[in-house]
């Protein structure tokens, strides 16, 4: 059976697939099963070819398996939810970034523990690394969608990537020329730009895209509840130790009123056994 080939962009690059007609068609079709099913398949043969490269012996050396182990403990193959869970959790620490009231590397790190909450076993290196590799691929196909005039990309991460990125510097487009000569004083060439991209008519959503944003608005409500949990529990965990500081001052109030009735009685006794005294 002859094979066609499929490229789909997968994290950070594309990859080809060879697949059969009828796998080929469900794909560009947009059945997302088919392309889940491609992806892991090549996912879980790409892991399969590194481990077994680094079982394999070099000639004239012997096994290591310590090494061999560490760098499986390095390799990590990032699914599509860690992906969307680690941009999300990017989006939260970004003001730290910027700062500058902690180092980078301290923030890369609380980006790895909450990564490993969700039980993805990543490293803030990895974390970083990622990001390195998703930022040149939304600025590569950034610059193509310039040229080209395109709006949309199928890569899956594309409408994350621009929420979080699609204002900055690096990647902002640059100023329009106007064809009548430079921009009078009070004129702006941003003006121009923003009037240009009113007119252009919007892309639609595409499916896909649709299904990322409902994921990612499941996992901000998830960390919006958990949040109001914590919150909720702090404030029960006050109102437990303002009760008990009450009871405990109820107490201490109550034995000073039953010492000081004692000693009013010790007084009243002592001062009735004096009169009896008295001649």
């Amino acid at each position: 059976m002859a094979s066609k080939k499929l490229q789909i962009y997968v994290d950070n690059e594309l990859w080809v697939f060879d697949v059969s007609d009828t796998e080929f068609q469900a794909a560009t079709s947009g059945d997302e099963k088919v392309v889940k099913f491609l992806v892991a398949r090549e996912r879980e043969r790409r892991s399969m070819a590194v481990i077994n490269e680094l079982q394999v012996d070099e000639p004239g050396e012997s096994a290591d398996a310590s090494q061999a182990n560490e760098a499986r403990k390095e390799f990590f193959v990032w699914p599509d939810q860690a992906v969307l869970l680690f941009l999300e959790t990017y989006r939260d620490k970004e003001s730290d970034f910027s700062s500058g009231l902690k180092r980078n590397n301290k923030i890369w790190m609380e980006i790895a523990d909450e990564m490993k909450k969700a039980k993805y076993n990543v490293t803030a290196a990895q974390c970083q690394n990622k990001m390195s590799g998703l930022k040149r691929t939304y600025k590569n196909i950034s610059d193509s969608n310039k040229k080209s005039g395109n709006h949309s990309s199928s890569w899956a991460f594309y409408s994350v990537m621009d929420s979080i990125f699609g204002e900055k510097a690096w990647v902002a487009p640059a100023s329009i020329a106007s064809s009548n000569g430079p921009p009078s004083p009070g004129s702006s060439s941003s003006t121009l730009s923003e009037k240009l991209a009113a007119d252009e008519p919007k892309p639609k959503k595409r499916r896909v895209e649709s299904i990322l944003e409902s994921f990612i608005t499941e996992i901000k409500e998830d960390k919006q509840k958990e949040r109001e949990d914590r919150e909720q529990r702090r404030a029960e965990r006050r109102a437990e130790k303002e009760d008990r500081c009450k009871q405990i001052r109820q107490e201490k109030l109550e034995m000073h009123k039953d010492r000081m009735q004692l000693q009013q009685s010790l007084i009243e006794l002592l001062a009735k056994m004096a009169e009896r005294k008295e001649p």
